[in-house]
């Protein structure tokens, strides 16, 4: 693949993270979990993490496919997290 193709995926994947983030911020915290879906919306306090996120809410998947859920599910690229940030805990 050449250099020019790289930076266009690159790119191409950067603005549909950044479209979906500001989609998920926009919503609102209510409106990330539609009504039914068995999903809900925590906002993270401050040490909170994912491994201890995943161990509270979603302890039947075993740690690390709990992890995976949350980060998809929110589309993050890291385990970092910030104090006040919102996630969407997937159903169980």
């Amino acid at each position: 693949m050449t250099r020019l193709g790289r930076l266009s995926i690159t790119l191409f994947a950067a603005v549909a993270l950044c479209a979906g983030l500001a989609l998920a911020y926009a919503a609102g915290p209510g409106a990330a979990a539609p009504a039914g879906s068995g999903e809900r919306v925590v906002v993270v306090q401050s040490g909170q993490t994912l491994s201890g996120l995943a161990q509270a809410y979603l302890p039947e998947r075993g740690i690390v496919n709990a992890i995976s859920a949350i980060q998809v599910a929110n589309g993050l690229s890291s385990d970092r997290l910030l104090a006040g940030q919102r996630l969407v805990i997937p159903a169980r």
